[in-house]
């Protein structure tokens, strides 16, 4: 059974982008995709919570699996469909998602395939090429604006303000700063501070995080 894949040119300066993956039937068969395993490793990991697409998507939510190992992540995608998903002889079908980088240059293996049919499903993959920029998202899949949070919260009743940097509601990813006042006549101590706010997206565990109020320690996330 030959089915060969080819992911779609990236950028490798990027730190957030969209992978197409088009899978082609090369064999005389009809092949069922449905709880297909796809894996890789790259510099970076699909957001789960990210757009994710394509006619071998299945209309069950997507199986997300990866590890880590420094900079470098193997990404394990199985395909959940609730009946079979058939890809004929000759014919194509595509899987995209959005692939954050924890470094850049991006880096990304080869492509490799298990069916749920097979032990061990030989496909034959392409490493994406980097001289391409992949495609923009359409306008109607952009984010809505969240919400900036509100002066009047707890922090600046107790005599703290917090300010947040602009945001670009249109762009996929971004560095947002926020900044904290001191309105108190003494100085406060901000360890284990808590931060808390509600929005269409979260920050990234594998950016770098920056500012006088950083500590010695890693942040805490937690969503």
């Amino acid at each position: 059974m030959t089915i060969s894949i080819h992911a779609s040119a990236f950028d490798v300066n990027s730190w957030y982008q969209k992978i197409t993956l088009t899978f082609i039937n090369e064999s005389g068969n009809p092949v069922d995709m449905n709880h297909a395993a796809i894996s890789f490793t790259a510099s970076g990991h699909i957001d789960p919570w990210g757009n994710s697409g394509g006619t071998l998507k299945g209309n069950l939510p997507l199986t997300l699996n990866e590890s880590s190992y420094g900079t470098l992540e193997t990404n394990n995608i199985i395909i959940n469909n609730n009946d079979a998903l058939l890809l004929q002889p000759g014919e194509r079908g595509t899987l995209s998602f959005s692939l954050a980088a924890t470094q850049v240059p991006v880096k990304m293996s080869a492509i490799t395939l298990t069916l749920a049919s097979s032990s061990s499903e030989d496909a034959e993959s392409e490493t994406p090429s980097d001289q391409e920029t992949p495609a923009i998202p359409a306008a109607d899949e952009q984010p809505a604006e969240p919400d900036v949070p509100e002066k009047d919260n707890d922090l600046q009743e107790r005599g703290l303000t917090l300010n947040v940097s602009e945001l670009n509601a249109a762009s996929w990813y971004q560095r947002v700063t926020f900044t904290l006042t001191n309105l108190y006549a003494q100085a406060i101590d901000l360890n284990q501070l808590q931060l808390n706010f509600t929005a269409s997206a979260h920050p990234d565990p594998y950016s770098p995080f920056q500012g006088t109020m950083l500590g010695n320690q890693a942040v805490t996330l937690a969503r």
